[in-house]
């Protein structure tokens, strides 16, 4: 499921393993909405997965992409980590980080 993850993958993911419905509702941000950041992150991934296995790219990454990546997925993984801990923490009844 993950060896080439995107945001179906990973909703699908956290659906069957802990029963959260769309993940994506909390990747939302100012000026990207649920639906505009699973694009962006779907766009990123093609892109890493082009690089990783050889395929020709248009173009060579260059530092303001990787740093553009980096930045989108730091938060998309914050906003996720803390859907999962709110959710956990409302079944057991404590933080669990």
């Amino acid at each position: 499921l993950l060896n080439t993850p995107d945001s179906d993958h990973i909703q699908s993911l956290l659906y069957n393993l802990l029963g959260i419905e769309d993940i994506t509702e909390s990747w939302a941000r100012r000026g990207k909405n649920r639906e505009g950041a699973r694009n962006t992150l779907d766009e990123f991934m093609e892109r890493r997965h082009e690089i990783a296995h050889g395929a020709l790219v248009e173009s060579e990454p260059v530092k303001v992409d990787v740093k553009r990546f980096h930045e989108f997925l730091s938060r998309t993984v914050s906003q996720t980590d803390r859907r999962v801990g709110n959710l956990l923490k409302s079944i057991l009844g404590s933080e669990v980080w």
